[in-house]
Parts: structure tokens; C-alpha cells; sequence
């Protein structure tokens, strides 16, 4: 369906300003430039992440408003993965749009409705309805790909609905942990029980960087940043001193032949054990403080929990992979901060940017001396620089991707799920091994790449996990119109609502109440109970929980 939505615009203008941000673009340093030396600065990684999140940001609410939301690619991804999501949305449009044209001048103008927002009336929910209903029929009818593609769509969110559904109770509830979680406003406050390989301790201060063209400190417009008073990072004296022990920095070739035999060979034949017991903790605390190396990877949930929860921790040492279930050990996990913080024991990680703070969170474990093989691939200039590009780059093993948006909260695991969990650790040691070598290589006496690797994981690793702050204001980015009065009013107390019975129920804001459907319910003001239900397909659980409430706040 397309929404058009008019305002006075030149188009001269959108060139004038689409040359302006060509010319910003071309001003900025480029690789094999200025970029290396730039990026070799922690203040200038950190603001480029800032930078990058608003762009992720400002290109969700587009293509949420073109009709065709899409997921955003990780953080430090490639460009072509965004290209890849732009060109999808773009062919939408023109398809789109093409078959709306072809409508007009197949059946004239007259004879074909095309649904346009009207504004202010609540009474015209069913009459809109039934003109999409009818259009969407036309469309099918001139278009069997649109039919398969609407079969497809909603044959995916049955089969999405039916996977959140296997999972009957929460594992917060089921395993008794859900006091441990704090969905309040309050600041988060560090988890850490014991601090193991503590320096002496010193007076440290944060540095924050703020882009102040970008957002207003006093109102918190951008609610992706926290210019709060940061609780100090409790390693952070330890990750500003921590010295690379010299045997990580030579180099070790030539790699036998063997090795790449072992890391590549079927990972069946290497021994795998699932840790469920404290007991069973102590004993891979005790085995990792032994080892030199380690990788380290983990799974996440986020759709039912507020603020997320790490569903399957698995490590790998040289000859053995592990698996974590958090769940029985959750306020145990801690454990692990003895050698996770060791400064002579290397943990090696992909992209650990969201892995560093989901361990915080949850377990109170910080990490000291990490390599990130992510950040060694930019430093390579890979063609890629995913898991899997890696992978099969050094391995010739290409990783099985299936369960990667997989629910990681059921139990049991089955054997395909556990041997997805585990190939995210398994080649990572030998791929470091390679990695290392290329790095040395490819550095000189300017700039030493293994060391810049290194203080980039360094800084990932002094990264402070805070609670995402809630935007009072935030529903103005959903609107796809100018609201009246009644309908903003609505759209607020609607946004703030959400917010409340999420914190409380330990849910997802989308759970509760998905985007689309908040403003729909805001939009046509519905006078009646079923309404409400009618505005929500399917109708989320808490909606049909606290629709009279919900009534309330909109009639």
C-alpha cells in the first residue's frame, strides 16, 4: 500500500542538498589515505560509531515509511550490506509504484481507489480498510509475484509467531532469576563480585564524545546516547595500563600444514562439552586459567526482555568447545571473570562490541587483553569482514547462517542449533593464528597494524554497558502525518504506556505493542473496544490484557 504524504518542497532544493552531503562525503579521510591514521585514534572510532548509529537510525524511520521496514545490518558492517537493504527497499518503491500506474491507465483514474491518509477523522478506519482490501485485490489479480509475495510474508511471521510460541515460559520466571533484572530508569550499577587482577587502584575520569550539531544534551533527543554521569568502567585503570605480552606480538610461522587440517577437519571430532552445573563452571574457570588463548562468543534474545538477555555463552580453547547454558547459572557466571580478566590470557572475540556489554549486564564479567578479529580484518581491507567471510576465507569452511535470528531461549537445544552455537568459536583461534601473521606482515616501522589491533580491541573492551535512556518525545520519528491534536495527544500517552507495561513485564516494547500498530491505534482513535483489536493483526497478548485500559487513554 502507499501512503502519499504531500508538502511543499523544491525539488532544486533536494538536489542542492543532495550535492552538499556528495561534497561532506568526499571531504572525509579514505582508506589508504588519512583513514588508517585517523582511525588509530580511540576519540575518532568512538565518534565514527556515533556517527554510524545515526545514520541506522535515520535510515530504519525511511524505510519504515516507505512501507517496507527492513532489518539494519550490525554495527560496523561493510557499506555493501547497507547498499544491499537500500537497493531492497528501492525496487519496493518502483514496483510499487509501477503497479499502481499501470492500474490508472489500465482502468482509468476513476475506477481505482488508491488508499490516502485522511486526516482527523476517526470514522474512517473501516472505510480506508476496505479501499486497501479492494485495491490490494486489483493488484494480486494483475500480479501472481505479488500474491506469492504476500503468501510468503505471512507464511514467515506464522512461522516467527510459532517460534516465540515454543518457548511456554520464560526463562527469567523458570529459572529464578528474574530479580536479578533491573528494568527501572535508575542508572545500571555494575554486577562485578570479585575483582580479580586488580591493579592498584588510582583516580581515573571518562571522556564522553558528544556531537552537539547532532543532538541537545538538556532534552536527550537521540535516545541511542546517555550523556549522564557514566558509573566508572572497574577495569578501566587495568585495560589504560594493560601491556600486550610480548609473546602475542611475534609473529609464529610458518604454520604447519596440520593446523589448518585441524581447524578445518569435521568439527564432530573435536571433543564438546555443555556446562550446566556450577560444578561443571569451576572446572572450565579452572581449564581456561590454564590456557593461553581463548574465543569467546555468545547468544542474545531481546524480543521478550526489556533490555535483553544472553541466551548461550560458548568458548573455545584449542582442543575442546564448550557451551554455556546461562540460564541455571545466572548468578553464578560470574565465576568466570577470574580468567576472563587475566592480562597474560588472550580472549579472542568477533565483533565483540555488543558481546563485551551483554557480559556486564548479566554476569559481571569484564574482559582484559582481547584480540577482535573483526577489526583486524578492516586493517586487512578484507572484502568482508563477517564471521563467515573469515571463515571460509582461512578454512574453506562456509558456516551455516540458518539459526542466526533463532529463538536461543529454548530448551533443549537441538543438534543443529548446538552445532551453529559452537562453529561461531570453533575456527575463531585458528583464524586469529592467521590473522596475526598477516597483520605483522603487512605492517612496518610507521604503523605497527598488530598493535592498532589491539588498542581497537582494547577500546571495545572499555566500553560501559548503560541502559538504553526512554525518549518522552520519541513517537515523533513514527508519524507519518501531522497528527491533530487528539490523535498527538493520543500518540503520547500510547508511547508512554508501552514503555511502562514493558519495564514491568520484562518485554520488548515491539512485543508490546509493535510500531505500526501504536500508530494506527492513534490515527483512528477507535470510539469502541474492538476498535482497538481491530487497528492489531495479530493482536499482541498485553494489548488484549489492557485493552480497556488502552480505551481509556484513546476514546
Amino acid at each position: 500500500m502507499f501512503i502519499f504524504v504531500v508538502k511543499s518542497f523544491s525539488i532544486k532544493d533536494v538536489m542542492h542538498k543532495a550535492a552538499l552531503l556528495v561534497r561532506a562525503a568526499t571531504d572525509l579521510p579514505r582508506r589508504g589515505n588519512e583513514f588508517e591514521l585517523c582511525n588509530s585514534f580511540s576519540a575518532f572510532t568512538a565518534f565514527m560509531e556515533q556517527q554510524e548509529t545515526r545514520i541506522r537510525l535515520m535510515l530504519t524511520s525511511l524505510m519504515r515509511n516507505t512501507g517496507c521496514p527492513t532489518r539494519m545490518p550490525k554495527l560496523n558492517c561493510e557499506v555493501e550490506e547497507y547498499l544491499e537493504r537500500i537497493v531492497m527497499v528501492d525496487d519496493h518503491v518502483v514496483e510499487r509504484a509501477g503497479i499502481v500506474m499501470d492500474e490508472l491507465d489500465r482502468g482509468g483514474r476513476d475506477d481505482v481507489e488508491v488508499p490516502k491518509t485522511i486526516i482527523g477523522a476517526e470514522s474512517t478506519k473501516r472505510k480506508k480498510a476496505e479501499a486497501e482490501a479492494r485495491f490490494q485485490e486489483r493488484i494480486h489479480a494483475s500480479d501472481p509475484g505479488s500474491v506469492l509475495a504476500e503468501q510468503l510474508r505471512l507464511a514467515y511471521e506464522e512461522l516467527k509467531a510459532a517460534k516465540v510460541a515454543n518457548v511456554k515460559v520464560k526463562p527469567q520466571k523458570e529459572y529464578g532469576f528474574e530479580s536479578s533484572i533491573d528494568n527501572s530508569t535508575n542508572p545500571f550499577v555494575p554486577k562485578l563480585k570479585t575483582k580479580h587482577h586488580a591493579l592498584p587502584r588510582k583516580e581515573t575520569s571518562g571522556m564522553i564524545i558528544i556531537d552537539e550539531h547532532s543532538a541537545n544534551i538538556e532534552n536527550h533527543s537521540d535516545p541511542s546516547l546517555n550523556y549522564e554521569a557514566d558509573v566508572p568502567h572497574p577495569y578501566q585503570l587495568e585495560i589504560q595500563n594493560f601491556v600486550v605480552p610480548s609473546s602475542q606480538m611475534e609473529s609464529k610461522e610458518p604454520i604447519v600444514n596440520d593446523a589448518l587440517a585441524q581447524a578445518s577437519s569435521d568439527i564432530q571430532e573435536t571433543s564438546l562439552t555443555m556446562i550446566k552445573t556450577k560444578e561443571d563452571l569451576e572446572r572450565l574457570r579452572d581449564v581456561l586459567n590454564s590456557c593461553r588463548e581463548f574465543a569467546v562468543d555468545l547468544e542474545h534474545h531481546d524480543f521478550r526482555s526489556y533490555l535483553g538477555i544472553t541466551c548461550l555463552i560458548q568458548i573455545s580453547t584449542r582442543s575442546e568447545d564448550y557451551i554455556i547454558d546461562p540460564f541455571p547459572l545466572w548468578n553464578d557466571l560470574h565465576i568466570l571473570n577470574d580468567p576472563f580478566t587475566n592480562p597474560e590470557i588472550l580472549k579472542v572475540f568477533h565483533g565483540g562490541e555488543h558481546d563485551i556489554e551483554w557480559l556486564q549486564r548479566d554476569f559481571g564479567i569484564y574482559v582484559v587483553n582481547m584480540f577482535d578479529t573483526g577489526r583486524a580484518m578492516r586493517r586487512l581491507e578484507m572484502q568482508k569482514f563477517n564471521l563467515r567471510y573469515l571463515v571460509q576465507h582461512y578454512c574453506d569452511v562456509t558456516l551455516n547462517k540458518k539459526y542466526q535470528l533463532a529463538d536461543w531461549r529454548e530448551r533443549p537445544l537441538d543438534s543443529d542449533m548446538i552445532h551453529y552455537a559452537r562453529s561461531d568459536t570453533h575456527y575463531l583461534l585458528y583464524c586469529y593464528d592467521r590473522l596475526r601473521e598477516e597483520l605483522i606482515e603487512k605492517g612496518d616501522a610507521m604503523q605497527n597494524l598488530l598493535r592498532v589491533v589491539y588498542s581497537e580491541s582494547a577500546f571495545i573492551c572499555s566500553r560501559v554497558y548503560q541502559k538504553p535512556s526512554f525518549d518522552r518525545d520519541g513517537f515523533r520519528g513514527l508519524e507519518r502525518r501531522l497528527l491533530n491534536n487528539r490523535q498527538e495527544a493520543a500518540m503520547r500517552v500510547l508511547w508512554h504506556w508501552r514503555d511502562r507495561v514493558a519495564r514491568e513485564e520484562d518485554e520488548s516494547v515491539q512485543y508490546v505493542l509493535p510500531n505500526h500498530m501504536l500508530l494506527t491505534i492513534a490515527e483512528s482513535l477507535p470510539r469502541e473496544l474492538q476498535g482497538i483489536l481491530l487497528c492489531c493483526n495479530p493482536v499482541p497478548p498485553l494489548v488484549r490484557e489492557c485493552v480497556h485500559e488502552l480505551h481509556k487513554y484513546v476514546c
